[in-house]
């Protein structure tokens, strides 16, 4: 009487599958019609191919209700490829201490199978998830080595629940890769394994999930979004005004944020790749490189703030080197290419045989007082600073600055990677063009006041002056009256002093949005210096949301002066106004010729005022 085994797992995927049919006897066993595959949670566009390395011959069900036992009758599927010798090499793959040899032999096939998976009190075989796995790979590396015929190929989950499978023992792998960088990339599951009969369907449900990754860039002015979600992580509140757009001053830091996900697959992976990589314009922007620091957030966290000290609230900061690896890309110059990236996970080194490249390991980190490891649903967030240069982009489109995320994808091979669809995020910096006017007439242009530009109003404490640098043409030819702003110098140091050229317009680029002022130290001849200084309010309209990424012709709708109409460009970037000038009409100081004038014209009154008081009193008189 020829001993058969317990049906395989149902399958080793996400979850736990159950085990169907177990090893018994046989007396009287039936023909087995063909059955089911049923993978449920996949997506439209996931395929599977299966191998069918046993033919379930016949069957016997005793018993009923929960107390029903089927047990099978296995022969090897020689029709498919797998021979007597393709098979004892799988076995001894998966076994090498406890394998068998030659001749093999259905019986010996059994045989191994009970003991490697295991007898419960004559019950028939437990269960054991790491052993179902560990066989089905070794199925699925043997058949596609010896170049074996799938008993299905690249058939998707509504393919296979519709068709009849031949009944039998199946490993089945999960074969699309799907597109990467784009919302449908997800981690390919684990290999399904179990047996297919018409009154056992083979049914599993696999976690049809991915990583996800949004970038964010911190807003310092009015238009902030606090306590909002982003459409790709719906439970998470977004907070400290980060968001998609921001604007700032050229030579300011901008904060940057990462979040990533860690996957519901997760479980089913021994190692895991996961590298975040930004994208800048280095004339544009450039990372400062001790800004870097990189948190674990536990899944159960919902919302994401950072504390006053630059800490995030209930996340962990990690180590650098020890669990992370920042490499920023240098030119020969050591100066930055504009690409950088941080590889989360302790560090797995080079090998030799096997031939393997290093990578970091997310599953190699533990952190905090109990060694917690990471888990499926948890967060990575990554924040830093990159400063905006000098050769930033006025208005649109901005500088706009781009990442993605590496991670693997496939549970048994670490270096198999996709990437998160790339997310971007737009600084904006503005311009302002001032024109000096007469008062009485705008249309007349003056030219020979020059200026220093405020961060306050006159007579403020430790006021700041504007730090400038001349603008260039493309050949390096200084542009009269253009200037670069490049920082705020220390309270009480002189500013920049800008002139108007040879026309009456002089231009600052490189501005916030906020409110600037004007002292003008020099007027133009036959005009008066202003007492005061010139209030300029530089006004921009951005879409600070929370979307996937930026437009940046979206992103920037408008800009004004002094809330003046007609007064921006949002295209160009650049806020327009005049600055006024009266006529010497003023009392001149003291000690110049007007002085002169007014005591000669004193003068003349008095002695005026006295012949007439002498001819008045003659009259009298007479």
């Amino acid at each position: 009487m020829k001993k058969v085994w317990k049906g395989f797992a149902a399958a080793v995927s996400a979850a736990a599958i159950a085990a169907t049919g177990f090893i018994g006897a046989t007396s009287a066993y039936a023909d087995v019609a063909a059955g089911k595959i049923n993978i449920t949670g996949a997506a439209a566009a996931d395929t599977f191919t299966g191998y069918m390395p046993f033919v379930i011959a016949s069957e016997r069900t005793t018993g009923t209700g929960e107390a029903a036992v089927t047990t099978y009758q296995y022969t090897m599927n020689t029709a498919g490829g797998f021979t007597a010798t393709v098979v004892q090499n799988i076995i001894n793959t998966v076994d090498p201490d406890n394998g068998i040899v030659s001749p093999t032999t259905d019986a010996k096939v059994s045989e191994w199978v009970k003991g490697y998976f295991g007898a419960d009190s004559g019950a028939g075989f437990a269960f054991d998830s790491t052993k179902a796995q560990s066989f089905a790979k070794a199925v699925i590396d043997a058949a596609e080595a010896n170049g074996l015929t799938p008993a299905f190929t690249n058939q998707t989950a509504t393919q296979l629940s519709a068709a009849d499978s031949p009944a039998g023992y199946y490993a089945i792998k999960q074969t699309n890769e799907p597109a990467t960088g784009t919302a449908d990339t997800t981690t390919m599951s684990r290999y399904i394994s179990g047996n297919v009969t018409a009154a056992a369907p083979l049914t599993v449900a696999i976690k049809n999930t991915t990583v996800t990754s949004v970038k964010k860039v911190q807003e310092n002015d009015s238009n902030t979004v606090n306590g909002t979600t982003d459409t790709r992580l719906p439970a998470v509140n977004i907070n400290n005004n980060f968001n998609d757009v921001a604007d700032y001053s050229i030579g300011d830091d901008v904060p940057f944020e990462f979040i990533g996900t860690v996957p519901a697959k997760f479980g089913d992976y021994d190692h895991f790749q996961y590298i975040f990589k930004d994208t800048m314009d280095p004339a544009q922007l450039q990372l400062v490189e001790d800004s870097v620091q990189v948190y674990v957030l536990p899944a159960a966290t919902t919302n994401i703030n950072w504390n006053a000290n630059g800490t995030l609230q209930g996340g962990t900061l990690l180590t650098a080197d020890t669990h992370y690896a920042v490499t920023v890309d240098k030119n020969a110059d050591d100066t930055q290419k504009g690409t950088f990236s941080i590889a989360v996970g302790t560090n797995v080194p080079a090998t030799t045989e096997p031939a393997a490249a290093a990578y970091r390991d997310l599953k190699g980190i533990t952190y905090g007082a109990d060694n917690t490891k990471l888990a499926a649903g948890d967060r990575i967030v990554v924040t830093y600073n990159a400063t905006l240069q000098q050769g930033a982009e006025i208005g649109r489109p901005g500088n706009v600055n781009t990442m993605e995320l590496e991670f693997s994808n496939n549970p048994y091979d670490v270096y198999d990677t996709a990437t998160t669809p790339r997310d971007e995020v737009v600084v904006f910096t503005y311009e302002l063009d001032a024109s000096k006017v007469d008062s009485g007439n705008t249309e007349t242009k003056l030219n020979g006041a020059e200026f220093v530009l405020w961060k306050n109003d006159k007579g403020t404490e430790n006021n700041q002056a504007a730090n400038l640098v001349q603008a260039t043409d493309t050949e390096g030819n200084a542009i009269a009256g253009s200037y670069i702003f490049t920082g705020w110098a220390q309270a009480g140091t002189a500013g920049t002093t800008l002139k108007n050229g040879n026309g009456s317009l002089f231009k600052i680029a490189g501005l916030d949005e906020g409110t600037y002022y004007l002292e003008e130290t020099k007027a133009p001849a036959g005009y008066n210096k202003p007492d005061t200084f010139f209030k300029l309010v530089l006004t921009a309209t951005t879409a600070n949301n929370q979307t996937n990424g930026s437009n940046a012709n979206t992103g920037l709708t408008e800009i004004k002066v002094n809330d003046a109409a007609n007064s921006g460009n949002a295209a160009t970037g650049i806020g327009t106004a005049n600055i006024l000038n009266n006529k010497g009409s003023n009392l001149p100081e003291t000690g110049g010729m007007g002085t002169t004038i007014l005591y000669a014209a004193g003068a003349a009154i008095v002695l005026i005022a006295g012949i007439g008081l002498a001819v008045t009193l003659r009259r009298r008189q007479a």
